[in-house]
C-alpha cells in the first residue's frame, strides 16, 4: 500500500509492491496496533474521497510499478494483488503483476527469496522513471534490449 501511496504522489523513480492489499480500506478485517489518527483515518477511508490513502488510479504521469503475488500466500491472496493490479487498467503508467507459485506471504524469508528480489530489482532498474516508455515491456524485453 505505502508503495503505491508514494508513487502517485510522485515519490519514487519505480515501484515493486509485494502482497500488496487494496489502497482504501484495508484495516475493516485486520487489527493493527498504532496511534489512532492513523488507525481513524483508515477505518473511514472508503467514506471520505480525499483520504490519506486515496490513490488515483488513472494517473498517467506515476512512476512505473510492479504488483508481486505468492501463490500460497493467505494473508494478501494473489486474486487480492491482481485485483489491486487490475485498478489501474485505464492508466498509462507502466503497471506489471508478477505470480511466484509456491511462496507465501514470507516470501523474501523463504529459501529462494533472492530469485525474487532478483527479478524485483531487474525490473524496477528497468523501468525506472524515464528509462522505459513502453507500458506493454516486460521486464524481460527490457532486459533483452539492454543487452544483459
Amino acid at each position: 500500500m505505502m508503495t503505491q501511496i508514494l508513487l502517485d504522489r510522485g515519490l519514487g523513480a519505480a515501484g515493486v509492491a509485494i502482497a500488496t492489499a487494496p489502497v482504501k480500506g484495508i484495516f475493516e478485517r485486520y487489527a493493527v496496533p498504532g496511534p489512532d489518527h492513523v488507525l481513524f483515518q483508515a477505518a473511514f477511508a472508503n467514506f471520505n474521497p480525499h483520504a490519506t490513502t486515496t490513490v488515483n488510479f488513472h494517473n498517467d504521469t506515476r512512476a512505473p510499478l510492479l504488483m508481486i503475488s505468492g501463490g500460497n500466500d493467505h494473508v494478501s491472496p494473489p486474486s487480492v494483488v491482481e485485483a489491486n493490479y487490475h485498478l489501474y487498467r485505464k492508466s498509462k503508467a507502466i503497471t506489471e503483476y508478477r505470480d511466484f507459485p509456491g511462496r507465501t506471504h514470507y516470501t523474501l524469508g523463504q529459501d529462494g527469496w533472492d530469485a525474487v528480489a532478483d527479478y524485483a530489482l531487474e525490473w524496477a532498474i528497468g523501468h525506472a522513471a524515464g528509462k522505459s516508455q513502453d507500458k506493454s515491456m516486460s521486464a524481460a524485453d527490457s532486459a533483452a534490449a539492454a543487452g544483459r
